[in-house]
């Protein structure tokens, strides 16, 4: 009903300008008739002489009474005036209905786009609009309107998918302590081996929760870039190869670094988790006897790390998914060695909130190399 009245709105409004403009137009030109023909006729009367006094007689059963010039022309000037306000209102009249045709023509696009937002809802995302002209105001409004629904689409697709993989992983390390407890409650007499056993079990697996909920807070806090510090970067390094040194020495993986002192402008925190996960990810899937190297090199704009192993390397065709949330380049492998499964998707978030990038090259059982590139602030 809106835009019905909307319509009759803008056609009364233009009707009303139409019509006042053919009145002034009218006013105008009968004016100016009057004064460039009329008037010249009236000035050549007054100038001629005055005919000779007769006696007065009744002529009028002998001649028609004769009509000046000034009086005909007045008369075809009427006759004149009446065509040219009848033309005028059949213009007007014919404007009018132009107008409203136009106006019910743009207006249903509007209809067309008021419905469709109408039967948008978080369920029926995947509808768009299809007008038949998108060059003009309301085809674009309904463009950048589907490409709103297409990123809202993506964003609830995402989600979704982002709550079903976190509530998976959150069962797994759940289910294993259930069983361990009930396996617990079958034995007769449990001994002290049996009741130590379960709860190294069970202490993993809460320690797997606390990772993976950790984990979760980090990628949804929009609000990681807080605490900007300078950062001595050879030493950030050289405190995660500390940190990692034991799980390394145990799979006697030669664990190495190297490069120039830097400074950079981050959150040390957060630079840490992310470099941490490369390092850790690398220990796991770097054989026995393997090795991992840390460099670093700066130029004019730019800080480049990299990440080096022999390892057993990553497909092609995972490397794509390879950030995103819980994404598992081999199930059964990846779960029997840990991890929440966010780590890079983590590490991915926190370097884009430095502006910086990330990559990978790898090749299947030679190893890997990742690749960041942070901006860079020389002191």
């Amino acid at each position: 009903m809106k835009f019905k009245s909307l319509k009759i709105k803008l056609t009364i409004l233009i009707s009303l300008v139409l019509i006042g403009t053919v009145a002034l137009l009218t006013f105008i030109t009968f004016k100016n008739v009057d004064n460039r023909i009329l008037q010249p006729i009236q000035n050549f009367e007054l100038s001629q002489p005055a005919a000779p006094s007769t006696p007065t007689e009744d002529l009028s059963d002998v001649a028609p009474v004769v009509t000046s010039p000034a009086e005909e022309i007045q008369g075809l000037n009427k006759n004149f005036q009446l065509s040219y306000v009848y033309w005028m209102i059949g213009i007007a009249l014919l404007g009018i209905l132009i107008c409203y045709y136009l106006i019910q023509k743009n207006l249903k696009s509007l209809l067309t786009l008021k419905n469709s937002v109408q039967d948008v809802n978080e369920h029926r995302l995947s509808s768009r609009i299809d007008l038949p002209n998108k060059e003009d105001e309301v085809g674009q409004l309904a463009h950048e309107y589907n490409l709103m629904l297409e990123r809202l689409e993506q964003s609830f697709a995402y989600q979704k998918s982002f709550a079903e993989n976190a509530a998976h992983e959150l069962k797994t390390p759940l289910t294993t302590m259930k069983l361990n407890l009930q396996i617990l409650d079958l034995e007769e007499k449990p001994t002290l081996d049996d009741y130590k056993e379960h709860h190294d079990i069970s202490k993993n697996s809460i320690n797997q929760l606390i990772d993976i909920v950790d984990q979760l807070l980090l990628v949804s806090n929009n609000e990681l870039l807080q605490n900007i510090e300078e950062i001595s970067l050879d030493l950030l390094i050289m405190d995660l190869v500390t940190l990692n040194e034991t799980d390394a020495i145990e799979k006697n993986i030669e664990l190495t670094h190297q490069g120039t002192p830097v400074k950079i402008i981050g959150n040390k925190v957060l630079l840490t988790q992310a470099l941490n996960n490369i390092i850790n990810n690398g220990i796991k899937y770097t054989p026995a006897n393997g090795a991992i190297n840390i460099s670093y090199s700066k130029t004019k704009e730019n800080i480049m790390i990299k990440v080096t192993d022999n390892g057993i390397g990553i497909d092609q065709k995972d490397i794509p998914f390879l950030f995103e949330p819980f994404y598992r380049v081999d199930e059964s492998r990846t779960r029997s060695l840990g991890g929440s499964g966010l780590g890079l998707s983590l590490t991915k978030k926190i370097i884009d909130m430095h502006h910086g990038k990330i990559k990978v090259t790898s090749t299947l059982n030679e190893g890997s190399v990742f690749q960041i590139i942070l901006p860079l602030t020389s002191r």
